[in-house]
């Protein structure tokens, strides 16, 4: 990746907010979620980018629903963008798991699903008879208020353990050092985001948010 340029002004995605686990972190204690769960678990996700991560670190079977193969599959086959070696592993992970078909029991697996909040896809028809089995359930990226994810989770019905996908504090921070900006604006998050941030981010502007202008 090419080095950032010096700007003025630089808009960060700041949907994490102050959290600063790692992806290791948080690697670490997804798999050890999944291994406590041999019965089997749902686990939703994007089609493509989470979905990848999720195979390539979780231990055990793994069984796929409608549309998650072929998506794997050319995520598997994108070396420019792979660690080395990581396009072959994530094939033999792919080629290791079932297919899982809408109305078939649940598997003594982990089940991979899309979407990642049960908004659209399979997981909404997935989502609502793990909920109604108790079936141990893993939510690992952003839940939209209302989403069927986060009432799940408010509801205690499933867990939620971040997988970082998208820039951590400590990563803004230097994304924001590297090209010396006296102006930050954060996207993809709410005011009281904003505001938990500005400790940590000297020229953060909190009156902005998405969906505000601002003139440079």
């Amino acid at each position: 990746m090419d080095p950032l340029p010096r700007a003025d002004a630089i808009v960060v995605d700041a949907s994490y907010g102050d959290d600063s686990a790692t992806l290791p972190e948080r690697a670490i204690a997804i798999a050890a979620w999944v291994a406590a769960h041999p019965q089997g678990s749902v686990l939703p996700t994007p089609l493509h980018g989470r979905s990848a991560e999720l195979l390539a670190l979780v231990g055990g079977p793994v069984a796929l629903a409608p549309g998650m193969r072929d998506a794997l599959r050319t995520q598997a086959e994108g070396d420019a963008w792979l660690l080395p070696g990581m396009g072959q592993t994530l094939a033999a992970r792919l080629a290791a798991s079932d297919d899982w078909h809408t109305g078939e029991p649940f598997p003594r697996a982990v089940l991979l699903c899309h979407d990642g909040m049960g908004m659209s896809g399979p997981s909404r028809t997935i989502l609502a008879e793990a909920a109604r089995l108790s079936h141990p359930t893993l939510f690992t990226g952003h839940l939209p208020a209302g989403s069927p994810g986060e009432r799940m989770v408010a509801q205690r019905e499933a867990a939620w353990i971040r997988l970082p996908t998208h820039p951590t504090l400590a990563e803004n921070l230097a994304l924001i050092a590297s090209c010396g900006a006296t102006t930050v604006i954060g996207h993809s998050c709410d005011r009281s985001v904003l505001e938990a941030l500005r400790p940590h981010i000297a020229h953060l502007d909190t009156t902005l948010a998405t969906g505000g202008r601002v003139d440079l």
